[in-house]
């Protein structure tokens, strides 16, 4: 789901790991203040956070997740397509922005 970005994917992982509990199990792991699960129980995409708790979670994989896990976290992240499954562009915000940089960032 990282390198691709799949919502058929997401759509089974969030129904196969009880919905917004994910969003509330995450941020009391990683301790994010401002991420919030979506009202609608069935849209994970409407999930809320603030840039304050995306670089919480950026610290959290680069300082706190086994090596295992962080490389599989990280290899996707580098290797995230600029295409999604659904034929959207990924690479609007940081991407775009520094168009001949290899970076390790999935947007959406």
């Amino acid at each position: 789901m990282l390198s691709a970005s799949d919502d058929d994917i997401a759509d089974r992982l969030w129904a196969d790991n009880d919905g917004n509990a994910i969003v509330d199990r995450t941020a009391d792991l990683i301790g994010l203040t401002d991420t919030q699960p979506p009202n609608d129980p069935t849209e994970w995409g409407e999930t809320r956070t603030t840039a304050h708790d995306v670089v919480s979670i950026y610290h959290y994989i680069t300082s706190a997740v086994p090596d295992p896990a962080h490389e599989v976290i990280m290899n996707g992240l580098r290797n995230a397509r600029r295409i999604a499954a659904d034929g959207t562009d990924q690479y609007f915000g940081i991407p775009a922005g520094f168009p001949n940089t290899t970076t390790a960032i999935k947007q959406g």
